[in-house]
């Protein structure tokens, strides 16, 4: 998955692109083992349908010593339906789009009337791909994922006291899951690791308040490969205005007159072969 990585140019579009299919992969491992036919939707979760906030992307590659510039932009999640990346560096207009289903993730390259889409069993090449949306919706709202999705229930995890502290886990054959809860129990980290690469994600500025809980402003996404020490990359996403349950666009429709090209060519840095 990783191979070649460091030899391909990456901009901040493209390692949104890159973060989140890494992430898939990732996610998709730890549900490698037998899930439940359907996804159930657990009745304590249900206390918003959509989520809508403006966000500024950011990007550090740590071995490199680079920093990319912020990138404006926003993140609309229809709850277990569509999750959509609005890529909006000046002025609100938007470049490119990201949206990913269930099913599958399509990337539109708006600058160049061009899209891509591929299916998530595709991307995950033989791996469980049911399950995998939860796992992205649950780390963009801080969020445990369990065995049917979203939960709150810690009675689905292994959970270990450090000091004033739950180590909250749960394990598969080739992979596992982790976060770490804090004496307030907020959610203030978790990663995800398979046998050569780790997706490490971390909260902060716990100043906003959903429904009656609090909620971090800043999300910081680091991914590892091979067992190295430091990540290859850091996208950060930092929350400036959250809204729920607004009427908001979340369109995934091919607009007409855009070429469709394969899913490797809007993604070829990854070094794999996606079709």
């Amino acid at each position: 998955m990783w191979n070649n990585v460091k030899k391909n140019p990456i901009n901040g579009r493209n390692y949104i692109i890159f973060s989140f299919l890494c992430l898939i992969i990732l996610l998709g491992g730890c549900k490698a083992r037998k899930m439940a036919e359907e996804i159930v939707k657990t009745p304590e979760t249900e206390t918003f349908q959509s989520f809508s906030a403006n966000v500024d992307f950011s990007f550090t590659f740590p071995n490199e010593g680079q920093q990319l510039p912020t990138i404006g932009g926003q993140v609309r999640i229809l709850r277990d339906s569509v999750i959509i990346f609005s890529i909006q560096p000046i002025l609100g207009m938007e470049v490119a789009r990201i949206c990913v289903t269930k099913d599958d993730v399509m990337v539109l390259n708006r600058m160049e009337k061009k899209y891509a889409r591929s299916s998530l069993r595709n991307l995950l090449k033989g791996l469980p791909s049911e399950g995998v949306y939860s796992g992205i919706e649950s780390i963009l709202l801080n969020q445990l994922w369990g065995e049917k999705g979203i939960t709150t229930d810690l009675g689905e995890f292994k959970v270990v006291e450090v000091g004033t502290t739950r180590l909250v886990q749960r394990l598969y054959e080739t992979s596992s899951l982790e976060y770490v809860l804090n004496e307030a129990s907020d959610l203030v980290s978790g990663a995800a690791f398979d046998k050569t690469s780790t997706a490490r994600w971390s909260y902060g500025d716990f100043s906003e308040k959903l429904m009656g809980k609090k909620f971090p402003r800043k999300l910081d996404i680091s991914l590892y490969y091979n067992f190295s020490k430091d990540p290859f990359g850091v996208m950060g996403l930092y929350y400036k205005k959250i809204e729920l349950d607004k009427i908001a666009n979340f369109d995934c429709k091919i607009p007409e007159g855009y070429e469709m090209v394969e899913f490797k060519s809007m993604t070829s840095f990854l070094g794999t072969n996606v079709k």
